[in-house]
């Protein structure tokens, strides 16, 4: 029976107390099997509480199996945050390490303070965001809809920030970034430490007339990027999950030796070869519609139909496609493809619409950043569309959205910690 925990951490180190939480759990018997990506989110405090008291918090959720009962469990749990260091005791103060039980399977649980699923399962943005991308199509006891449906219409939901590194010389806004192996490695310990939830690692470029590479060529290319993720973040840990932006299987075959946790493929998982190599990760992917790769200005989805209704013909027939293959859509993340085969305002038009996708019940990934469409607002060059991203970014936030996928990932972080202060 699958059991779900919420963690916590407003105070100290936040991301190494969750580890620490984690590693602890794992010691007293509790069988991980998957975590979560972490997210940054502002507290819930009472009018007149302190100012210091305000600090964000990191959250994440895991999911495994446990020997003993409810009642051992919560032991376990209360004793790991006494190890980790609990912090102040005040109702709402900064605290080192909180962990809740949220489900135990389907069972319904009341014993003295115990309650399961836990209260506060189903209201709080910051535990249904986690739950979302760790299992998105459980449907908790008593309820009708799965979690990714429960945080969709939660109304301050949030969303999963995907940091972009492109190891390439050549990318249309951030090529040759990372050719130093220091400053590489000094940036990805960065967003380690900055609560990102998702970093994108990508050794080919896919602007327009960019030039293929082979696998062999790619992997030289991110190699260096998996192994130091492999160093620093191995075991139960607090860390980014890894996606791999690649079209290679071959590559995926080769990461496997390393920490991923998405297969991202500008091809829409069009290669049974790829999709198998997926399935014998056991990871999920990532499918985005292209009419070509590289991207092709010339190429474009027909203007007689609006761009989104093409999508949904395109999702639907991908979906079967999959499901033929033996890859259920609960394991694949939907990427509408902004600015690949698309003209500018059929990218903008497909934005305004991606509501119409929400009937697939699949997670959803967002690539906008920087994209040419948005010249439509902008004479700037690529690498100063910053703003018009961000804009972008905060006027999807009520939209069926999981994952967005953006260069300045700090911008980001803390533009989603002011949003929701006021929004929820």
């Amino acid at each position: 029976m699958k059991i779900y925990l919420g963690l916590g951490s407003n105070y100290g180190n936040r991301r190494e107390n969750l580890s620490k939480g984690l590693q602890l759990l794992r010691a007293g018997g509790l069988v991980i099997e998957k975590v979560s990506p972490p997210f940054l989110n502002p507290p819930v405090l009472p009018e007149g509480c302190p100012e210091d008291w305000y600090r964000p918090f990191w959250n994440l959720a895991c999911v495994g199996t446990y020997g003993g009962d409810p009642l051992e469990l919560l032991q376990l749990t209360q004793k790991v945050e006494q190890q980790v260091g609990r912090g102040p005791h005040l109702p709402n103060e900064p605290r080192t390490l909180d962990i809740d039980i949220l489900f135990w399977g389907q069972r319904q649980v009341e014993l003295g303070h115990l309650r399961i699923p836990h209260p506060g399962a189903l209201s709080r943005s910051f535990t249904l965001a986690p739950l979302s991308l760790l299992d998105p199509s459980f449907v908790p006891p008593g309820q009708s809809l799965s979690l990714l449906e429960l945080n969709r219409a939660h109304s301050g939901s949030l969303k999963a920030i995907m940091g972009i590194f492109n190891l390439t010389p050549d990318s249309f806004s951030d090529g040759g970034a990372y050719r130093d192996q220091e400053k590489l490695r000094q940036e990805l310990l960065r967003a380690i430490d900055s609560g990102v939830s998702v970093i994108d690692l990508g050794g080919e470029s896919t602007r327009p007339g960019a030039t293929p590479l082979t696998a062999d060529q790619e992997w030289v290319r991110l190699e260096p990027a998996l192994a130091l993720l492999k160093e620093v973040c191995s075991g139960p840990t607090c860390r980014p999950w890894v996606s791999l932006d690649t079209r290679h299987p071959e590559t995926l075959r080769r990461a496997g030796e390393y920490i991923l946790d998405l297969a991202n493929d500008v091809t829409g998982l069009s290669s049974r070869v790829y999709v198998e190599e997926i399935q014998r990760l056991g990871i999920s992917a990532i499918a985005m519609h292209s009419l070509s790769v590289p991207a092709d200005p010339k190429r474009h989805l027909p203007l007689s139909n609006p761009s989104w209704q093409q999508i949904l013909l395109w999702t639907e027939e991908k979906i079967r496609t999959l499901e033929d293959w033996g890859l259920t859509k609960d394991r694949v993340f939907l990427d509408p493809g902004i600015g690949f085969g698309k003209t500018a305002l059929q990218s903008l038009e497909l934005i305004r619409h991606l509501d119409s996708l929400e009937k697939f019940n699949m997670p959803l990934l967002l690539g906008h950043s920087r994209k040419s469409f948005l010249k439509l607002f902008t004479e700037s060059p690529a690498a100063e569309r910053e703003a018009e991203t961000l804009g972008l970014s905060m006027a999807i936030n009520g939209k069926p959205v999981e994952i967005l996928r953006v260069h300045d990932y700090e911008s980001h972080l803390r533009a989603q910690l002011a949003y929701h202060a006021v929004n929820g």
